[in-house]
């Protein structure tokens, strides 16, 4: 009812920014947790093809490595990791646990930075294998993917927004050519 005090122009203008803001508040509430959730799906897979290099068949790769994993042998003859880490790789190493039956991944938080990885058993399940995924990388992969996301939404916005000008421009010239016939 109050729309109608204001010009074709002016209201169209009204619904464009409408249209932006609703489709902003829907980028960044609903697509934002399925952002996560897709990117810790890939990761993990990610680990577990990591995980098959380097455990493949009986004949143990331990050569093969990536800079974006961090890798731990586990024993569970001597309940003890066989290799040497830092004291922040023992504070997330101390809160997974290698003895498992079956390979599970998981993400962990730990000070609001959360940790993708995952435990696979090998060698007739008397070691295990836990692959922890850089933060680093997780963080490069979330930004470009929010950033292709944010893109797509400004490309669907612009389009909107030349699409329904052209309407109201199509409309409003047949309005005035309407109103020049009734003269």
């Amino acid at each position: 009812i109050w729309l109608k005090s204001f010009s074709l122009i002016q209201q169209f203008v009204g619904v464009v920014l409408l249209t932006i803001f609703i489709f902003t508040v829907f980028v960044f509430s609903f697509l934002q947790n399925n952002i996560n959730s897709f990117i810790n799906n890939q990761m993990i897979s990610y680990l577990h093809r990591y995980e098959d290099h380097y455990v493949s068949s009986e004949n143990y790769n331990f050569s093969y490595s990536d800079t974006n994993v961090s890798s731990y042998v586990y024993s569970r003859r001597s309940n003890a990791y066989l290799n040497r880490f830092t004291l922040e790789e023992a504070t997330i190493l101390s809160r997974i646990n290698p003895i498992t039956e079956e390979g599970y991944s998981s993400v962990l938080a730990i000070d609001e930075i959360n940790y993708v990885y995952s435990v696979k058993p090998f060698g007739s399940g008397e070691f295990a294998l836990v692959s922890i995924l850089s933060n680093a990388y997780v963080d490069e992969f979330k930004t470009a993917l929010t950033q292709s996301v944010i893109n797509v939404a400004v490309f669907v916005c612009v389009g909107l927004f030349v699409f329904f000008y052209r309407i109201v421009s199509n409309f409003h010239i047949y309005l005035t050519k309407h109103k020049q016939i009734e003269k």
